[in-house]
């Protein structure tokens, strides 16, 4: 993990996926099925742009990265510094890259002595950086072809496990129900996350799972609303991903907000979280 100061364990601390029962209508298809990414400006650099709530994350293209292992550095350009891993974990001081079938969200395209170079927040941790787009002739990147959607309920069985990004772009337009179960605290051996009634959804979760027992696998937001279930039971969860809510996140997170790679993965995190609509007693599968 970079090191990115305390706030990062409990940005990434979030990415859990399940093996769920999801009732949901896959992607369509519609043309264009991979959307173009962002493009180079101008042949010299730009000024970073001003942090917005949308700065970058609700224009960025989702892609694929296509070659064994391109380096993710702290700027556009060959002659910027490799971002290495954080102090206190075993790969301390590694650099840090990417490697082939990864995904990262495009946010913007700069041009540098050394090529284009593409500023991304990476699927796996969502910690932005900068990697060379690579040549015409083997891009380092590709547009995520939305043709890889789910296309029937039966095929997207544990597709969301650690593929956030996947989730928002497949299911981004759409209501999806799970059938899940809901551990309780003294099973899981974690406390409630969020007390009933606080208001910060984005820091308000459950873990839920498919599999009927202690497993933690799978964060379900905007539990502040839930009623007065009983835990250790079924439920039945409609929800939706790409909650408009989403623009306060780099506040609630409390990320950098003069940064525009800081603000983009935040919104970026919290509009990839599954958030509850309503919640309903379920019979086990």
């Amino acid at each position: 993990m970079v090191d990115r100061g305390g706030t990062t364990q409990r940005f990434v601390g979030a990415l859990a996926g399940a093996v769920v029962v999801l009732a949901v209508s896959g992607c369509t298809g519609a043309s264009p099925s991979a959307t173009a990414l962002p493009s180079a400006a101008s042949s010299s650099p730009t000024p970073e742009p001003s942090p917005s709530a949308s700065a970058g994350a609700q224009d960025a293209a989702l892609a694929v990265v296509m070659v064994n292992h391109v380096d993710l550095r702290w700027g556009p350009g060959a002659d910027q510094p490799i971002q290495t891993a954080g102090p206190g974990g075993p790969e301390s001081g590694t650099q840090m890259g990417l490697s082939s079938g990864e995904r990262v969200w495009v946010i913007e395209a700069r041009q540098a002595a050394s090529g284009t170079w593409y500023h991304v927040v990476p699927e796996r941790t969502f910690i932005p950086g900068w990697i060379s787009a690579g040549p015409a002739s083997d891009p380092s990147v590709k547009p995520f072809d939305r043709l890889a959607c789910p296309a029937a309920p039966n095929d997207v069985l544990g597709e969301l496990e650690g593929q956030p990004m996947r989730s928002l772009v497949c299911f981004r337009h759409k209501q999806v129900t799970l059938v899940v179960y809901w551990p309780t605290p003294e099973a899981t051996g974690v406390d409630v996350p969020c007390p009933w009634g606080e208001p910060r959804w984005l820091l308000c979760y459950e873990y839920v799972n498919q599999t009927g027992d202690a497993a933690r696998s799978f964060a379900v937001y905007g539990t502040t609303e839930l009623p007065a279930l009983k835990r250790g039971a079924w439920l039945t969860l409609v929800g939706h991903y790409d909650d408009p809510r989403s623009k306060g996140c780099p506040a609630a997170l409390g990320r950098p907000s003069n940064d525009a790679g800081e603000v983009a993965a935040s919104i970026l995190f919290c509009r990839t979280r599954f958030v509850a609509d309503a919640i309903s007693p379920a019979n086990p599968p």
